[in-house]
């Protein structure tokens, strides 16, 4: 799995940036995983002063301050962003070292395989004759939803019509004056699927 370092920084408040720079200046310094850092820990020291001093400085107001304080937070962003660079080439994927640096870690999505059986499955009647509008709650990790229907009864040599959808579709082109069965299941990266209970319903 590849791992990754948060450096964009754009979402956070000032002193919420201020911390996060602190954190990086003090884990990276004297840190032996990293002993030549580009940009160095000491330029990045004299960027996050600066930014610190603006932010002091914003208490007392005007528009020229905080327009410099911008200015310098995009600066030590900009170089914050170039030492993350050096970090995840430097430790080659190492979870450990990239851990080491006081940047934070990028949580990966694992891939989910074989999801659970589908709950609340509903059937009601579509908005044209010969049609079912179905429906079922959301599962965690489908990518896709496969619905199956049939004509009642279910037996071994039942032939399934498959429709593929999100957690709520309409199948048209069913006949008026039969009974259907349905199921469905969740589809994630597994190719095996758990289907839902079997429901039957009349088209009238």
């Amino acid at each position: 799995m590849k791992h990754f370092i948060i450096y964009n920084f754009s979402r956070i408040s000032d002193p919420e940036f201020l911390l996060r720079a602190d954190n990086v200046i003090n884990q990276m310094s004297e840190n032996p995983n990293f002993p030549n850092p580009v940009p160095s820990i000491e330029s990045i020291r004299t960027l996050r002063d600066e930014f610190n001093d603006c932010l002091l400085a914003c208490m007392d107001g005007g528009k020229r301050t905080f327009s410099i304080k911008d200015q310098k937070r995009e600066e030590l962003r900009n170089a914050l962003r170039h030492l993350a660079m050096y970090v995840m080439a430097v430790s080659d994927n190492d979870v450990n070292i990239l851990a080491s640096s006081g940047f934070e870690l990028r949580r990966e999505k694992s891939p989910i395989g074989l999801l659970d059986k589908p709950q609340n499955f509903t059937i009601q009647p579509g908005p044209f004759p010969g049609s079912v509008k179905v429906s079922l709650d959301v599962l965690h990790g489908a990518n896709v939803y496969v619905y199956q229907y049939a004509p009642t009864p279910i037996v071994p040599e039942s032939i399934w019509t498959t429709e593929l959808g999100t957690s709520s579709i309409t199948i048209n082109g069913l006949t008026l004056g039969k009974e259907y069965s349905f199921r469905v299941a969740g589809k994630g990266t597994s190719k095996d699927l758990i289907f839902s209970n079997i429901i039957s319903r009349y088209i009238a």
